[in-house]
């Protein structure tokens, strides 16, 4: 996955045009795959990298939770 850094303060403004409107763009990606509530609560993050790593942080499950859930709903199918 690529990964473009925020211009610094002097970058030129082709870059910085570039930045906001690729972030945008992500961010825009981003809401339309949540719902209402979840989006509202994503408006306090500045970019879509600082979305993304909290919803990263709040809804990944590490393999050990993961399986335990697989666990669950396979013995309730037998």
């Amino acid at each position: 996955m690529g990964e473009t850094k925020v211009p610094q303060a002097g970058a030129p403004a082709k870059d910085v045009e570039d930045w906001v409107a690729s972030n945008a763009q992500l961010v825009m990606g981003i809401l339309a795959f949540v719902d209402i509530p979840m989006a509202l609560s994503l408006r306090r993050f500045g970019s879509a990298h600082e979305m993304w790593n909290y919803l990263h942080t709040t809804y990944s499950q590490n393999t050990a939770s993961r399986q335990f859930d697989l666990e669950g709903e396979i013995s309730c199918l037998a």
